[in-house]
């Protein structure tokens, strides 16, 4: 509260706010809910011109308050009386779950405070994401938290940083209408042509998809076609709420497989649209969701089309049909048609229900039009059940045996 004070009055912009967090178990992990921890004190960015440190630093009469968002949590600190290795395990451990809550994330920074007797002193810890769910840690030696000293000066440098200065990156959002408001909470993934990430939009929860740059025009195609499919199950629920951001009413998830039934709405979906003259173009198991409640969802109709207009290649080639891929190796322009939705879909469920077959594909090197056409035709042959019924009903445009595909 002194250095912050001073800093203060000294005219420095102090961007974080320091809380005492130790209650409650509120770092939680995301897909492991009843595990957590409780740091001594973490850190959120906050807007505030005041130059009162009671709003930069908790009080004792404050006491405990946790942050509202752990998807806001900029960095986490630990207070120990005196140093042992082990309180190095739980400042790492920390990080690992900033990382995993926050997964945009490239690194996260903790701390640990040494406070015993007059040694004050600090150690920082950064935690970086790896591969195959590894990690690094880089541990700093210890700097001292008297006045004047490295330490002071190094915290006191990241209280005037922003939030994506230390690493946490969430994107900033101002929706078209100023009346609402839209808290971005945390990353969710990545697509070829945006990132998805959890928001509450006013009282809204759902899911919030931000365009990159160079694909910002497909956000008011994409919405204008969704709602030309509003009366259709299956497809989101959306709307433009900026300039290059769609907000989706239900927050969506990953299918573990795809069962009969959702097959059934899948190609109900698909009929509806097409009855409507609209091809997705982009069918692929990344973009077979499902709800909350487990109701399937055909998302990302960014790259649909009318028929009977001339376009160019749009979507994933590895689950593209033959002709679809021919005519891309041609370098021609064609007609969408439904059934190259139809070919894709027999594709999608097969892989759905494959790992195998999605770990062979994703081995396909990209641009690598040929392989994918040999990958599907070899498949072929040595399922000629699949072939001769599936793969001829979506020739075909056969959407009742469809049906049958698992």
């Amino acid at each position: 509260r002194t250095l912050v004070s001073d800093a203060l009055k000294s005219g420095v912009r102090i961007r974080q706010q320091l809380l005492w967090t130790k209650h409650g178990h509120w770092l939680t992990l995301d897909d492991s809910p009843t595990n957590g921890t409780e740091p001594d004190f973490s850190m959120i960015q906050i807007d505030c011109d005041s130059s009162s440190v009671d709003s930069f630093v908790s009080t004792r009469e404050s006491g405990v308050t946790t942050p509202s968002s752990k998807y806001d949590v900029s960095i986490c600190f630990e207070q120990k009386k005196k140093f042992v290795e082990t309180d190095l395990m739980e400042a790492i451990d920390y990080g690992q779950r900033l990382l995993r809550v926050q997964r945009e994330r490239e690194f996260a920074l903790t701390a640990l405070f040494h406070c015993q007797g007059d040694e004050k002193i600090i150690r920082w810890v950064r935690v970086e994401g790896g591969t195959k769910g590894a990690y690094t840690a880089k541990i700093t030696r210890p700097f001292s938290l008297a006045p004047g000293g490295e330490g002071q000066s190094q915290f006191l440098t990241l209280l005037s940083m922003t939030s994506s200065e230390i690493g946490l990156v969430h994107p900033l959002v101002e929706p078209m209408n100023a009346g609402i408001s839209c808290d971005v909470r945390s990353f969710a993934g990545r697509g070829a042509t945006s990132k998805v990430y959890s928001a509450i939009l006013g009282d809204r929860e759902g899911a919030l998809k931000i365009l990159e740059p160079s694909f910002v025009h497909l956000v008011d195609h994409e919405v204008s076609t969704l709602a030309k499919l509003a009366n259709l199950s299956g497809v989101p629920r959306a709307e433009k709420i900026a300039h290059n951001a769609i907000f989706l009413e239900d927050f969506l998830f990953p299918t573990d497989g795809c069962l009969r039934a959702f097959v059934e709405d899948l190609v109900s979906c698909l009929r509806g649209a097409h009855a409507l003259g609209i091809v997705h173009r982009d069918v692929r198991p990344e973009n077979v969701m499902k709800t909350a409640g487990g109701k399937v969802i055909l998302n990302d109709w960014g790259c649909s089309a009318k028929e009977g207009k001339q376009v160019s290649f749009a979507g994933t080639f590895r689950y593209a049909s033959e002709e679809v891929l021919t005519s891309v190796i041609q370098g021609t322009d064609r007609l969408p048609q439904p059934k190259d939705d139809l070919h894709s879909l027999v594709r999608t469920v097969i892989a759905l229900n494959d790992v195998d077959v999605r770990k062979k594909l994703s081995d396909v090197a990209d641009g690598n039009y040929h392989d994918a056409i040999c990958f599907w035709e070899k498949w072929q042959q040595h399922n000629p059940f699949y072939a001769g019924t599936f793969f001829k009903a979506a020739e075909t445009e056969d959407y009742e045996t469809l049906k049958q595909l698992r």
